[in-house]
């Protein structure tokens, strides 16, 4: 759906002169709203708007805004791809990250934590295979979801700045 997204978003680019911002209004999954911002955020100006019934007055909250000049964007422009170098906010890591040749990455940034289900297959794999293998955590700093007004691209590129 992101890649339809964008080649739409594309097409209508050539199409019509002079620039634009994209504003899309998503009621489905975060992730959907991260993913169409991530296909689309570095070549246009976008911002997408996730439905978040606790958001007050207007159900829909600008979870991902890569449009510089909007008043849903206080905190300025963001990028995926940059590292952030301050304190984390967001998440934090748990375990070391060794010469491992597999690594199972867990991140829990919602109710239901992964690591169980990731140290039954680390340990079932273990058996065929006990060198190089390793587990590595990314989880929540406070307990609970992103709130309306949380820096969902801060909590992203936090996320990428340990894996990458």
């Amino acid at each position: 759906m992101a890649r339809r997204f964008r080649r739409r978003v594309e097409q209508l680019s050539r199409e019509l002169p002079g620039r634009r911002v994209f504003h899309v209004f998503l009621n489905g999954p975060i992730t959907m709203a991260l993913g169409l911002g991530a296909a689309i955020g570095t070549m246009f100006e976008v911002v997408v708007h996730q439905y978040l019934p606790a958001a007050g007055e207007l159900p829909y909250d600008s979870v991902v805004d890569f449009y510089t000049l909007s008043e849903t964007n206080p905190r300025g422009a963001h990028f995926l791809e940059d590292v952030v170098l301050d304190e984390f906010q967001y998440i934090d890591a748990e375990g070391e990250l060794d010469d491992a040749k597999e690594l199972y990455v867990s991140i829990f940034r919602a109710k239901d934590d992964p690591k169980p289900a990731v140290e039954q297959l680390l340990m079932r794999q273990s058996k065929e295979d006990t060198q190089g293998l390793e587990s590595w955590r990314i989880r929540q700093k406070v307990q609970g979801m992103l709130k309306p007004g949380d820096d969902w691209i801060r909590c992203a590129r936090e996320i990428i700045t340990l894996l990458f």
